[in-house]
């Protein structure tokens, strides 16, 4: 990817795969013009994102077990040798903590999410370390949120939730889950309407209170329609289970 200004929009670990390759290629090719990359995070959860927050509860899992945990590019593409300490996967990873609730996973548990979330978020900032140390690039971390990008000419102004403007010659957009809206789909736009004047609460923005214990911490007593019985699905039961709650997830 060219570049001499580019702009990340999320960073959480789809971030931290394409800063890996961007770096990797950088130092193999030798490259020494001078660059720069802001990254952009509105939860300011940089490395582990939103949905693999380290706030998250511990009975949220991960979808795959700890043996199958890649953390990047590895072993694929390499650091060169001087560098080699910084291409590990989860298992070399949790080996090297001091936490026992981390080292004494095997690679046949399904770790907690929080868990790959922190390994994301130690992989993050030992690449910015690589991008200030061996390379030309420099490295702008912004918590904020991206909320325009308009076209000038050959380059685009991004324009931010706290009214800065930042002028970039390349995007990348790696947001991962996205949050949704009442507006995001026809039955999402539905279910607001009937909800609207009724004692239901119509929740859609669930990503958004995943890691915040409080707000789970009062649903209690009620019954509940869940929409969807995937991975997202399990979350929410885990969260509301043993309440006192009647959950009722529906699947097409």
């Amino acid at each position: 990817m060219k570049f001499k200004n580019l702009s990340i929009i999320g960073g959480g670990p789809n971030a931290v795969y394409a800063l890996e390759l961007l770096l990797k290629s950088i130092i193999k090719k030798n490259i020494k013009s001078k660059k720069t990359i802001k990254i952009f995070e509105q939860s300011g959860l940089f490395g582990c994102g939103k949905t693999h927050s380290k706030n998250l509860d511990d009975k949220i899992l991960l979808n795959r077990v700890a043996g199958q945990i890649s953390l990047g590019s590895y072993p694929f593409k390499k650091f060169p040798n001087k560098l080699r300490k910084y291409d590990y996967n989860f298992m070399e990873w949790k080996n090297r903590s001091k936490l026992k609730i981390i080292k004494n996973l095997k690679s046949s548990d399904w770790p907690p999410r929080k868990i790959f979330g922190l390994a994301m978020e130690q992989k993050f900032f030992d690449l910015i370390k690589i991008f200030k140390n061996k390379t030309n690039v420099k490295i702008e971390l912004h918590y904020e949120k991206i909320i325009s990008i308009k076209k000038n000419g050959r380059a685009f102004i991004l324009g931010s939730d706290k009214n800065n403007r930042f002028l970039s010659d390349s995007i990348l957009i790696v947001t991962g889950n996205y949050t949704s809206s009442v507006n995001c789909s026809k039955l999402s736009r539905n279910i607001h309407r009937k909800t609207k004047n009724t004692n239901c609460k119509y929740e859609y923005n669930f990503l958004d209170k995943l890691d915040r214990s409080e707000y789970w911490k009062k649903i209690s007593n009620k019954d509940i329609l869940i929409f969807g019985t995937g991975v997202s699905s399990l979350d929410i039961i885990t969260l509301l289970k043993n309440r006192g709650n009647k959950i009722y997830p529906i699947s097409r």
